[in-house]
């Protein structure tokens, strides 16, 4: 049987010109797997042709997260690949809520176990659903080390970095900084070059390896290649959310009430041995054999000592209270829509159903399927206009990095027309 990749992960050119390179990345980590595999002519798919795909068996290694609105599912919320390609889960992300646990989906991963978990909330659903799985992480997380060289590096790169930090920032890395983001624009014509992506994200690679004296990102997929290759890494964001619960084996956390205790000169990090571990269990995994004994030791790796202590996404709804009661009394009447449908969604909904009686929600939003939130049915964003007589809430950083930030400067829709849930970036 082939080995294959897919050369680039679609969306809705027509809906957002913006996306996160971080998808690209993950592309990026299973051709190097297969470069330490010695395999040298790797066949690619696009994304949109794995549900029609006919002919040669064919085997597709699987490290995203997966949800609503992916070619990988279909209209329903069920697995769309190709009967003739046999995936492998090396290290996914499957949400409930935004990946629909569906009888069809729960068998699909039954018959392609043991499903490799990035994070552990994902692995705990699939040990809910007596799915067998394992810790695995993420394989960025193995890209290869650089040259040490203290003098070589001297850039600071601020990768997406919540506006808030700026403040705890020392002027002599401020000094040497530079401001990068890695949700990047694109024409039409960048658009329908499959292979644009995969471009752009090698190239914000290889500056990190070849520049980079320290990285400070709220970015998982900037964080964790960077860790592995080497550069010394402070991960910055308002909270931590479950995708990146698993990272905290490697790094400390900075959530926003932490930004103050930043220690601004961390140490890189030493961590072949636990390459070598992953991706011996993923390399044997695509060819097919059974190394339960290192899928244990990768397991153990990740479960040793872990305490499930973290503060959930729902539970940090400091920022989006603070700007609320900056425009609000608590008496007074506004109409408000909603924009991403999730767990923080509902908790902004009750905690403006509990102290802000006259609130009420009138518009829902969501980019990726038509729901039903609270008795209302959701519509796609771009029916927005410059003029809505609502505020319209963003619930997380991905809505309103992708999507929201655009089409309200798009619009021209002025800031008190809009709130962000999570915060913004430098």
């Amino acid at each position: 049987m082939k080995h294959i990749n897919i050369r680039s992960l679609g969306w809705n050119y027509e809906i957002d010109s913006k996306t996160n390179i971080g998808n690209s990345i993950q592309l990026l980590a299973i051709d190097y797997l297969y470069k330490e595999m010695g395999k040298k002519n790797v066949t690619y798919l696009n994304i949109k042709d794995i549900s029609a795909y006919q002919g040669e068996k064919l085997i597709l290694p699987i490290n995203q997260m997966i949800g609503r609105g992916d070619p990988w599912l279909d209209e329903e919320g069920n697995f769309a690949l190709s009967e003739d390609i046999e995936p492998v889960f090396l290290g996914v992300c499957l949400r409930e809520g935004f990946f629909p646990y569906t009888d069809y989906n729960l068998e699909y991963l039954k018959k392609y176990a043991p499903i490799g978990c990035r994070d552990y909330y994902t692995f705990k659903q699939m040990k809910n659903y007596n799915i067998p799985a394992y810790m695995a992480g993420c394989l960025t997380m193995t890209f290869p080390k650089r040259e040490v060289s203290i003098k070589k590096y001297r850039k600071v790169f601020l990768v997406d970095v919540p506006s808030e930090v700026k403040k705890y920032i020392p002027n002599n890395i401020l000094r040497k900084s530079e401001t990068i983001h890695h949700t990047v624009s694109m024409n039409q014509q960048e658009y329908q070059d499959a292979s644009f992506l995969r471009r752009t994200a090698t190239n914000f690679l290889k500056k990190y390896w070849r520049e980079a004296n320290l990285v400070v990102t709220s970015r998982l997929h900037c964080a964790v290649p960077c860790i592995a290759m080497g550069i010394p890494v402070i991960i910055a964001r308002q909270y931590r959310g479950y995708t990146f619960d698993w990272i905290q084996k490697f790094i400390k956390f900075y959530s926003e009430e932490e930004y103050q205790d930043i220690c601004w000169k961390p140490n890189p990090l030493e961590i072949e041995d636990y390459k070598r571990m992953a991706q011996r269990v993923a390399m044997e995994r695509l060819k097919g054999n059974n190394v339960q004994e290192d899928i244990d030791k990768l397991n153990n790796f990740y479960m040793e000592n872990y305490t499930d202590d973290y503060m959930p996404e729902e539970m940090s709804l400091m920022h989006f209270k603070l700007e609320l009661e900056k425009r609000y009394d608590r008496e007074d009447r506004f109409d408000y829509a909603i924009w991403g449908i999730s767990k923080m969604a509902e908790h902004i909904y009750e905690y403006l159903s509990e102290n802000y009686k006259n609130a009420r929600l009138v518009k829902v939003f969501d980019s990726f399927a038509q729901k039903i939130f609270h008795d209302i049915i959701s519509e796609n964003p771009c029916v927005l206009k410059k003029k809505d007589s609502f505020v319209t809430i963003v619930t997380t950083i991905n809505c309103m990095d992708s999507g929201a930030k655009p089409l309200f400067e798009k619009l021209g829709k002025e800031e008190i027309q809009y709130i962000y849930a999570a915060d913004s970036f430098l």
